[in-house]
């Protein structure tokens, strides 16, 4: 997958950290849609992530901080792969995708419960989810990093 590794990198440097552009954007892209199996399924669980980042009272800036970097490689991921043909994505990649929207998946759980717990029970566990989003954003930066080694990798895929 050497064509998206190369692009995904300039793409991410691109992006923008505010969550409305991010937002708008994510939309738009996602209508042009793209080739590869789980990153349009992706994009909706960065859009639920966003949604309740907005919503968060508690944890406020690091649920926001989450949530731009979920969006950014999202939106660094379909800009990478919007001229792409289905048989030009190895099975490597996707099964990265499968893995990438699973962990947002467990990100956007944990955003779920800033919101919907009451106010005692986030004030008890407010430690508990600032480590939360603490190592989803680990996993992420693990992520990126996952793709940026790709893109070192002297074989085509």
């Amino acid at each position: 997958m050497n064509l998206i590794s190369r692009r995904l990198p300039t793409y991410a440097s691109r992006c923008r950290p505010n969550l409305t552009a991010l937002k708008t954007s994510l939309q738009l892209l996602n209508q042009i849609g793209t080739p590869v199996p789980g990153l349009q399924a992706a994009v909706g669980t960065v859009m639920q992530i966003i949604e309740y980042a907005e919503a968060v009272k508690r944890n406020r800036d690091d649920a926001r901080d989450l949530a731009v970097s979920a969006a950014q490689i999202v939106e660094a991921l379909l800009q990478a792969t919007e001229d792409l043909r289905t048989d030009e994505i190895d099975d490597s990649f996707r099964t990265d995708i499968v893995d990438f929207h699973n962990e947002l998946l467990r990100i956007s759980t944990t955003m779920r419960n800033l919101i919907k717990r009451d106010v005692w029970h986030r004030l008890l566990n407010r430690d508990g989810h600032a480590a939360a989003i603490v190592e989803h954003r680990r996993n992420l930066a693990q992520a990126i990093t996952g793709y940026r080694s790709k893109t070192a990798s002297p074989v085509d895929g």
